[in-house]
């Protein structure tokens, strides 16, 4: 969610003198789709855009799930490359492992992250009905 129309605030309290000032305009978006392969394997591209005032980020992505594991690669647009590769230990329980190569920059004051990746989803409380976070529904209802 952004400030699609900019806007203002007028006479901030606290200061010397009666500034007005602006909320950067911020707008984000973001598509994607997922295409079953074959049994338990899964393709998941999806691109996100980002605009804050005149700060603009482009992000494409593509996840491969092959149950239980899943794969994937990142471009962030003049900033970076990331890699990923993970697991469904369960419907709920996912771990992984992700690294960012820096490609700015910024590049020259860093090797790049490295992140751990924990993610449980609570189940529903709703019986006999799965979690609609991500698609891990679709993988072990396949099973």
């Amino acid at each position: 969610m952004g400030h699609i129309l900019e806007p203002s605030m007028e006479k901030i309290t606290g200061q010397v003198d009666n500034v007005e000032t602006t909320l950067s305009r911020g707008i984000y978006g973001s598509a994607g789709m997922t295409f079953k392969l074959a049994q338990n394997i899964f393709l998941e591209p999806n691109v996100n855009y980002r605009m804050a005032g005149s700060n603009m980020q482009f992000d494409i992505n593509a996840n491969l799930y092959i149950s239980p594991m899943v794969f994937g690669i990142s471009r962030r647009w003049n900033d970076s490359f990331a890699g990923i590769v993970g697991f469904n230990a369960s419907p709920y329980l996912f771990m992984g492992y992700s690294y960012d190569y820096t490609t700015s920059g910024l590049g020259s004051f860093t090797t790049g992250s490295h992140e751990l990746i924990v993610s449980y989803t609570f189940p529903s409380k709703y019986k006999n009905m799965p979690p609609l976070r991500g698609n891990r529904t679709l993988y072990y209802n396949e099973i």
